[in-house]
């Protein structure tokens, strides 16, 4: 099994865009979960074609989001 990695980019406009790589499937949604809570609203994602397989190997994921830094309660 690959090893799964979260790569977290913060635009100067204070966008948010989190890439997955070692895993396929939705299961990178799972694993995106709790950060994209914290951190806003999601405006978009972008799946690569590892997205739509059921076997392990790298995907890549975007997913901008709005508010960083507010907190929600």
């Amino acid at each position: 099994m690959e090893m799964q990695e979260l790569e977290i980019v913060i635009g100067r406009d204070g966008q948010v865009a989190v890439s997955v790589k070692g895993v396929r499937g939705p299961g990178c949604l799972a694993l995106t979960r709790a950060l994209e809570e914290r951190l806003g609203d999601v405006v978009g994602r972008t799946h690569k074609a590892e997205f739509y397989s059921s076997s392990e190997g790298a995907m890549v994921q975007e997913r901008p989001l709005e508010n960083v830094g507010e907190r929600r309660a």
